[in-house]
């Protein structure tokens, strides 16, 4: 998406340009936008560096998942999972219900955006932004929080990535 927005910048210099993302699964438009919104470019982006560096290949979940000693795997959408090698220690981040072929080491269930908690989310039948207000409380906490709960309880110089 990065690409895009630098040349729907260079076309607005001389006319009118627009561009509209493709929509998709699990609000990956929203997760996209916010990353390019927020960095300048889009997923597939490591951050360890302190500046963000963009390359598809080399970020692609998948090799990643087959090297690394711990998966981290949120998914407040979908219930169902990818599969991940049989050796890999998972932490999942998922919705209630969620069905894993090897069990995770472990599992915390959380809210869905715009269902269980206020959020903007993207439908996926076309591009229109939602702004959801939450529709049930089923306890569950969103992502967010979780992820903060996790930041705050680990030792305050971990080593980079």
């Amino acid at each position: 998406m990065g690409r895009w927005v630098a040349l729907g910048g260079e076309a607005t210099r001389h006319t009118r340009c627009a561009g509209l993302p493709l929509a998709g699964h699990d609000n990956i438009v929203g997760v996209n936008q916010v990353c390019t919104w927020r960095f300048g470019v889009p997923l597939r982006t490591s951050l360890a560096g302190g500046t963000p560096r963009h390359d598809p290949h080399r970020f692609d979940w998948a090799r990643y998942a087959a090297v690394a000693d711990v998966v981290v795997w949120v998914s407040s959408f979908r219930p169902e999972v990818p599969a991940f090698p049989a050796d890999t220690t998972v932490v999942a981040l998922a919705p209630p219900g969620t069905a894993f072929a090897n069990e995770p080491a472990v599992f915390i269930p959380v809210g869905t955006p715009g269902i269980d908690h206020p959020a903007h989310v993207f439908r996926s039948d076309t591009v229109v932004a939602l702004r959801a207000r939450g529709l049930i409380d089923r306890g569950l906490p969103g992502v967010a929080a979780v992820l903060k709960a996790i930041a705050a309880a680990l030792p305050q110089e971990a080593p980079a990535c």
